[in-house]
C-alpha cells in the first residue's frame, strides 16, 4: 500500500467523528412522545422553533424513531428562517450521512452558519475540506476556515492538527495561513503534539439551566394560535424561542434573524 494511500486511509478516519451541538438522548418514554407530537401539531402551524426542535427529535429519535431524512426537512426549514443552530446541522447532515449527501449544499449551509457566528462551522468546515467524499483535499479552503478557528481559540482545533499531521497532511506548503499562525505564537508540531497550546486563552463556562421537560413546556406555550409569518411575538434565537419576530420575506433578507439566526 503506497504512503499517499496510507495517507488517504487516515485523513478519512480523522472525519469519522462528526460535530454536533445541543444532542438528545433517544427516548420513547410516553413523556418524550408527547412531546414530539405537540411539536410537530406546532410545526404544522408555523413555528420556526417548533420545525427546528422536531428536526432534532427525528434525527436523534425523541419520542420517534430516527428518521435522519425528515429531520433534515425540518432543519432546513428552520435554517432557511435564519437558525444559525439549523443551518449548522442542516450542512452537517448533508456532508457526513452518506444516503443524504450534497457536498455542495452542505459547505453553503455551513458558510451560513459561520456567517450566523455558529462556534463550530469553521472548524467542521476545515475538518472535512482536509479531505472530502472523492478522496481528494481542498488545502486552500480548509486552510482559510481553520485559520478562523484558530483566531477564536477553537478547543478541537490542537487535535485536528496532530491528526491531520500523522496523516502527513498537515504541513506548511498545505496549510500556510494555519502554520504561520502557528509560529507566530511559538507553537510547532513536535512528537505528534501541538506544543505551547495555551488553554488559559480558552473561556470555559459551565452553565446550569433548566432541565429539558421544563425547557420544552416553556416554548410550548409560545405556540398559540397559527403563526402564517416568520415568527411569534417573541424576541430571540429562533431555536430557543418560539420563532423569530414577524416578518414579511422581503424584509427577511437583510434581517437581523437572518444575519444572527
Amino acid at each position: 500500500m503506497t504512503k499517499t494511500l496510507v495517507s488517504l486511509f487516515a485523513a478519512a478516519a480523522i472525519l469519522s467523528v462528526n460535530v454536533e451541538a445541543n444532542t438528545l438522548e433517544p427516548c420513547s418514554t410516553e413523556d418524550c412522545v408527547t412531546y414530539f407530537k405537540k411539536f410537530k401539531k406546532a410545526s404544522r402551524r408555523g413555528f420556526i422553533s417548533a420545525e427546528y426542535n422536531l428536526a432534532k427529535f427525528y434525527y436523534y429519535g425523541y419520542g420517534t424513531e430516527i428518521d435522519h431524512e425528515l429531520a433534515l426537512k425540518y432543519y432546513r426549514k428552520s435554517a432557511v428562517q435564519g437558525s444559525r443552530e439549523a443551518q449548522y446541522m442542516t450542512g452537517l447532515i448533508l456532508l457526513t450521512n452518506n444516503t443524504l449527501k450534497n457536498e455542495d449544499q452542505g459547505i453553503y449551509w455551513l458558510q451560513r452558519a459561520s456567517l450566523n457566528a455558529h462556534k463550530d462551522a469553521e472548524f467542521l468546515l476545515g475538518k472535512y475540506l482536509a479531505v472530502n467524499s472523492k478522496g481528494k483535499a481542498d488545502f486552500e479552503e480548509s486552510d482559510y476556515w481553520l485559520s478562523k478557528a484558530f483566531d477564536k481559540n477553537y478547543y478541537k482545533l490542537p487535535s485536528l492538527i496532530e491528526e491531520l499531521s500523522a496523516a502527513s497532511l498537515f504541513s506548511e506548503a498545505n496549510y500556510p495561513s494555519l502554520y504561520s499562525k502557528l509560529v507566530e505564537n511559538n507553537m510547532f508540531v513536535v512528537d505528534g503534539k501541538v506544543t505551547n497550546w495555551d488553554v488559559k486563552n480558552i473561556e470555559r463556562i459551565t452553565v446550569t439551566g433548566a432541565t429539558l421537560q421544563s425547557g420544552f413546556d416553556t416554548l410550548l406555550s409560545t405556540f398559540r394560535g397559527r403563526n402564517d409569518s416568520t415568527g411569534s411575538r417573541l424576541k430571540g434565537d429562533c431555536t430557543m424561542t418560539g420563532a423569530c419576530q414577524r416578518k414579511s420575506l422581503n424584509e427577511m433578507k437583510d434581517s437581523i434573524w437572518v444575519n444572527q439566526g
